[in-house]
């Protein structure tokens, strides 16, 4: 086992190995915006907070810095070409990145939710800090919800993939051992 220092491209190769949720965050600036997320993370329940991860370098960065709240959309399968389209550097702007997709705006915010999606949150920016070349985004989640999405869509090796059907909502408490 190899335990010297590492690189950028084996992180990447490794982290390939962790199968995550695929999300669209959205956010405005005058104009809907929205990217391909798949570093969502729940930070706290009390009180209800979440974490995403945006490059540095993105376009979407200063939309989320300037809006100071976001929507996220947790993908279906029946999203992968959302989840293609808003991970595109050359994908269209403004509210025709949104064409040939069903969206509704968010109760609160107003920003853009995939009506397919999975479930769905929205959140106001409360901390965002550079992190190597990433900014992360903590949030409040102020409102969440679910939409008519059946099949998850995942995120693996590169691979966007559906997985089979699970019943959403229905979860209950862990079961200890």
């Amino acid at each position: 086992m190899d335990t010297g220092w590492t690189t950028g491209q084996a992180l990447r190769k490794t982290m390939a190995c962790f199968v995550t949720g695929v999300t669209v965050v959205t956010s405005d600036d005058g104009e809907p915006r929205g990217i391909t997320v798949n570093s969502l993370t729940s930070v706290s329940l009390d009180p209800p907070q979440v974490l995403i991860s945006i490059g540095t370098k993105s376009r979407m960065r200063a939309t989320l810095l300037e809006a100071q709240s976001f929507t996220v959309s947790v993908l279906s399968a029946s999203l992968i070409d959302a989840a293609t389209r808003f991970a595109s550097p050359v994908r269209p702007r403004g509210k025709e990145a949104f064409d040939g997709f069903s969206v509704a705006p968010g109760p609160h915010l107003g920003h853009p939710i995939f009506t397919e999606c999975m479930t769905w949150l929205e959140c106001r920016t409360e901390q965002a800090w550079e992190s190597g070349d990433h900014t992360l985004f903590t949030a409040r989640v102020i409102d969440c919800g679910f939409g008519r999405g059946v099949t998850p869509l995942l995120f693996c090796n590169g691979v966007l993939m559906p997985h089979e059907p699970v019943a959403v909502g229905t979860a209950g408490p862990p079961r200890s051992g």
